[in-house]
């Protein structure tokens, strides 16, 4: 696969997190890892840039569990030119692997279908199930199901397993060889399920899954499987990608559809107060989403914050519920505290209604003026979300610009008692004014997919004409749009004087997401209108070739 320079970029053809039930499918997108991860068992940084999806509860087994610590497992994905990357945690507070059938004991199940071809039986081609049980440490322990077709090369599988709090944790490395030499070209898809066995009680008792939560015949059935997408987006190991945004968003507190093209970044580490670890009531006390994005002038934040009980009475206004963003503007990293030029941290809590009530702490002189600050929040199911626009001028920066890294972190706090009881922040375990322990946002051009977070198969549910990227573009350029049904379409471009220049396609198409190649060698420089028409839709975009 060629490799890309610079920046990282989110493609236009890069859907992040799709899921059905119309066919009890779900669809994932997976990003590319920019370089191997280390494979210890221990969530590098890498990994924190990369949607967290949860395993669900099965039903076909029927068990119950004594609280979440008892059962509860997530999961990340990424690949790179010859391998897929698994990293899986669960918190489980009774782990045994003694029982002397394999599937009986604690442990992650990878089913794959390298064809993605959701046969009710496997090919034999490059259907696997692996089974990576708790405490194993070789590649000869790993137990292995293909239907008897063929024998894969276990050895190439590398993977690593480490004890977190309450858990455990296993980092997998899965080579692409054996899955009949699969190429994973942008927007390939991969069937795919991740399922953990618990044994509490000396046999298998519970599992949780992701697709096929109401079925255990994964291991011979690839119609159970959901869908793993290949994608252009690229991971980097220490900076998280921030998008460009033409299109404010509205600063309502609600999650609209420019939101929903941007991926999801989860809260990584828990800072004990006045309560423990063991204390949250289950997976959806004090845990955030967050997602960002950029301008000119702005820094927009969308954040999910999933709370069972929300507090905001207080008097110590850092004690609340609330939500903490910390900037450094220069990325100084400095381990002395906040200089008083850039840096600080700015605190929404719950409840609040007008910029008056927003607080924080800085050494900026004078005082930052919080009043150009937008902000909105929403109680949801399970929580509630805010949505900010911060100015930054607000901490002396001048504009922002491509390429600009600022240093930056995003922390929860959680009063579920009368007084802080936890924060749980992305980057670092400590709760503090110094900016060393910041992360780094990098801002990069406009990627964003503008793809609805619905049930859906992988077939699209709307027509959708992204932005080409690159843009703009010296010589050639890529065009993605998706189709939901059966039908002529046809893909022009036009100069600003409406005058047809070029036809990139013309014919019947299926449903499905295609990538269109325009080659502007022969043309002028300038800004072109490029269209869609699919049936009786159509949209239009623009952009600028640059010789």
């Amino acid at each position: 696969m060629k490799k890309k320079i610079a920046l990282y970029l989110i493609l236009g053809c890069s859907f992040f997190l799709l899921t059905s039930t119309a066919f009890g499918q779900k669809l994932l997108s997976i990003p590319e890892a920019s370089e191997p991860p280390i494979i210890d068992g221990v969530k590098d940084t890498m990994w924190y840039f990369i949607p967290e999806n949860d395993l669900r509860q099965a039903s076909f087994l029927g068990g119950t569990t004594d609280g979440w610590l008892d059962l509860f497992a997530t999961f990340r994905v990424m690949y790179d030119s010859e391998n897929l990357y698994i990293l899986g945690s669960v918190y489980d507070d009774s782990i045994n692997a003694s029982n002397p059938t394999s599937i009986e004991n604690d442990g992650f199940e990878v089913f794959l279908d390298g064809n993605n071809s959701k046969e009710q039986s496997y090919d034999g081609i490059d259907d696997i199930q692996l089974r990576f049980n708790y405490g194993i440490q070789s590649t000869s322990e790993i137990v292995y199901n293909t239907g008897g077709l063929y024998e894969p090369n276990l050895s190439l599988i590398t993977f690593a397993q480490d004890t977190i709090k309450f858990g455990w944790m296993i980092e997998i490395v899965i080579p692409f060889s054996i899955l009949n030499n699969l190429v994973p070209e942008v927007n390939k898809q991969i069937g795919f399920d991740l399922q953990y066995n618990d044994n509490d009680t000396g046999v298998r008792d519970n599992a949780a899954k992701w697709n096929a939560i109401d079925n255990d015949g994964s291991s011979n059935n690839s119609s159970l499987h959901g869908t793993l997408a290949i994608t252009d987006r690229e991971i980097y190991t220490h900076h998280l990608d921030v998008s460009y945004t033409s299109t404010p968003p509205v600063i309502d507190g609600i999650e609209d559809d420019l939101w929903k093209g941007v991926p999801r970044i989860s809260n990584n580490y828990y800072i004990e107060f006045d309560e423990t670890f063991a204390d949250l009531t289950d997976e959806n006390d004090c845990r955030f989403f967050v997602r960002t994005l950029w301008d000119d002038d702005f820094i927009y934040v969308f954040a999910d914050i999933m709370d069972d009980i929300i507090r905001a009475d207080h008097e110590q206004i850092w004690q609340n519920d609330g939500l903490e963003v910390y900037f450094d503007g220069d990325n100084s990293k400095s381990s002395e505290g906040y200089d008083s030029i850039n840096d600080a941290q700015i605190r929404w809590n719950y409840g609040i209604t007008s910029t008056d009530e927003i607080t924080g702490w800085n050494e900026l002189d004078p005082p930052p003026d919080y009043s150009p600050v937008e902000f909105a929040q929403q109680t949801i199911e399970n929580g509630w979300t805010l949505e900010i626009a911060f100015p930054v001028y607000v901490i002396n920066l001048i504009g922002l610009y491509l390429g600009q890294e600022i240093g930056f972190e995003v922390q929860v706090n959680e009063n579920d008692i009368g007084s802080r009881g936890f924060a749980t922040k992305i980057w670092h375990d400590t709760d503090g004014h110094r900016p060393n322990v910041f992360g780094t946002a990098l801002l990069v051009e406009e990627r964003i997919t503008n793809v609805q977070k619905s049930d859906l198969s992988s077939v699209p549910m709307t027509m959708y004409l992204s932005q080409n990227y690159p843009n703009p573009f010296n010589t050639r350029t890529n065009i993605c749009y998706s189709i939901t049904e059966p039908c002529k379409v046809t893909l022009t471009v036009f100069n600003l004087l409406g005058n047809h220049v070029a036809t990139l396609v013309d014919e019947n198409k299926s449903p499905g997401i295609y990538t269109a190649d325009f080659d502007a060698s022969q043309l002028p420089s300038g800004i072109y209108v490029y269209k869609l028409q699919a049936g009786n839709m159509d949209q239009t975009r623009k952009m600028l070739y640059v010789r």
